[in-house]
Protein backbone atom coordinates (compact mmCIF):
# COMPACT_ATOMS: atom_id res chain seq x y z
CA UNK A 1 0.00 0.00 0.00
CA UNK A 2 3.36 2.55 0.25
CA UNK A 3 4.03 1.66 -2.74
CA UNK A 4 0.86 2.64 -4.34
CA UNK A 5 0.61 6.16 -2.74
CA UNK A 6 4.09 6.70 -3.67
CA UNK A 7 3.38 6.11 -6.87
CA UNK A 8 0.03 8.44 -6.45
CA UNK A 9 1.81 10.59 -5.55
CA UNK A 10 4.64 11.24 -8.18
CA UNK A 11 1.86 11.29 -10.38
CA UNK A 12 0.19 13.79 -8.51
CA UNK A 13 3.85 15.83 -8.29
CA UNK A 14 4.37 15.45 -12.39
CA UNK A 15 0.70 16.78 -12.86
CA UNK A 16 1.48 19.92 -10.53
CA UNK A 17 4.71 20.55 -12.02
CA UNK A 18 2.98 20.27 -15.70
CA UNK A 19 0.61 22.75 -14.52
CA UNK A 20 2.87 24.93 -12.65
CA UNK A 21 5.08 25.25 -16.21
CA UNK A 22 1.55 26.49 -17.65
CA UNK A 23 0.89 29.08 -14.90
CA UNK A 24 4.49 30.33 -15.57
CA UNK A 25 4.62 30.94 -18.91
CA UNK A 26 1.47 32.29 -19.15
CA UNK A 27 1.99 35.00 -16.59
CA UNK A 28 5.64 35.22 -18.43
CA UNK A 29 3.03 35.91 -21.62
CA UNK A 30 0.53 38.22 -19.56
CA UNK A 31 4.10 40.08 -18.38
CA UNK A 32 5.82 40.71 -21.68
CA UNK A 33 2.08 42.23 -22.93
CA UNK A 34 1.88 44.81 -19.91
CA UNK A 35 5.60 45.46 -20.11
CA UNK A 36 5.03 46.13 -24.60
CA UNK A 37 1.80 48.22 -23.34
CA UNK A 38 4.02 50.16 -20.89
CA UNK A 39 6.65 50.81 -23.39
CA UNK A 40 3.83 52.51 -25.85
CA UNK A 41 2.68 54.74 -23.36
CA UNK A 42 6.27 55.79 -22.01
CA UNK A 43 7.15 56.44 -25.72
CA UNK A 44 4.14 58.04 -25.93
CA UNK A 45 4.55 60.75 -23.16
CA UNK A 46 8.06 61.54 -23.96
CA UNK A 47 7.50 61.22 -27.84
CA UNK A 48 6.66 64.55 -29.83
CA UNK A 49 3.45 65.90 -29.57
CA UNK A 50 1.45 68.63 -31.43
CA UNK A 51 2.40 71.89 -30.89
CA UNK A 52 -0.78 73.68 -29.06
CA UNK A 53 -1.48 77.09 -30.41
CA UNK A 54 -2.61 79.43 -27.87
CA UNK A 55 -4.75 82.22 -29.80
CA UNK A 56 -5.17 85.99 -29.22
CA UNK A 57 -8.17 88.07 -29.68
CA UNK A 58 -6.92 91.39 -30.96
CA UNK A 59 -9.02 93.77 -33.07
CA UNK A 60 -9.34 93.14 -36.92
CA UNK A 61 -6.84 96.28 -37.00
CA UNK A 62 -4.64 95.59 -34.70
CA UNK A 63 -4.46 92.36 -36.70
CA UNK A 64 -4.50 94.12 -40.15
CA UNK A 65 -1.18 95.95 -38.91
CA UNK A 66 0.53 92.74 -37.44
CA UNK A 67 0.00 91.13 -41.02
CA UNK A 68 1.25 93.99 -43.06
CA UNK A 69 4.28 93.54 -40.73
CA UNK A 70 4.77 89.89 -40.92
CA UNK A 71 4.19 90.24 -44.93
CA UNK A 72 6.56 93.42 -45.12
CA UNK A 73 9.08 91.44 -42.89
CA UNK A 74 9.26 88.38 -44.89
CA UNK A 75 9.61 90.35 -48.27
CA UNK A 76 9.86 87.28 -51.46
CA UNK A 77 8.75 84.37 -49.21
CA UNK A 78 4.86 82.91 -49.68
CA UNK A 79 3.03 82.85 -46.44
CA UNK A 80 0.19 80.83 -46.41
CA UNK A 81 -3.01 81.93 -44.08
CA UNK A 82 -1.91 79.00 -41.45
CA UNK A 83 1.66 80.63 -41.45
CA UNK A 84 0.08 83.77 -40.58
CA UNK A 85 -2.33 82.34 -38.09
CA UNK A 86 0.92 80.21 -36.66
CA UNK A 87 3.31 82.99 -36.59
CA UNK A 88 0.62 85.68 -34.88
CA UNK A 89 -1.24 83.28 -32.96
CA UNK A 90 -4.53 84.77 -34.46
CA UNK A 91 -7.67 82.92 -35.26
CA UNK A 92 -7.39 81.22 -38.79
CA UNK A 93 -10.91 82.86 -39.90
CA UNK A 94 -9.69 86.46 -38.80
CA UNK A 95 -6.62 86.09 -40.86
CA UNK A 96 -7.87 84.84 -44.02
CA UNK A 97 -10.94 87.77 -43.93
CA UNK A 98 -8.15 90.65 -43.14
CA UNK A 99 -6.02 89.36 -46.04
CA UNK A 100 -8.75 89.37 -47.99
CA UNK A 101 -9.30 92.87 -47.16
CA UNK A 102 -5.73 93.96 -47.26
CA UNK A 103 -5.58 92.48 -50.68
CA UNK A 104 -8.82 93.97 -52.36
CA UNK A 105 -6.80 97.79 -50.96
CA UNK A 106 -3.73 96.62 -52.84
CA UNK A 107 -1.76 96.13 -49.77
CA UNK A 108 -0.94 92.32 -49.86
CA UNK A 109 -0.65 90.14 -53.12
CA UNK A 110 0.47 89.88 -56.74
CA UNK A 111 -0.20 93.74 -57.57
CA UNK A 112 0.41 95.05 -54.65
CA UNK A 113 1.54 98.86 -53.98
CA UNK A 114 5.14 99.49 -52.46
Amino acid sequence: KAVETISSLSLRFDDFLSEYRKENQSSAEYTRAILKEMQALVGHIVGERPKTVVLRAISNEDAKQEILALFKSKKDQQLFYSDISEQLQLDLEQVVQICHELEEEGRIGMFSKP
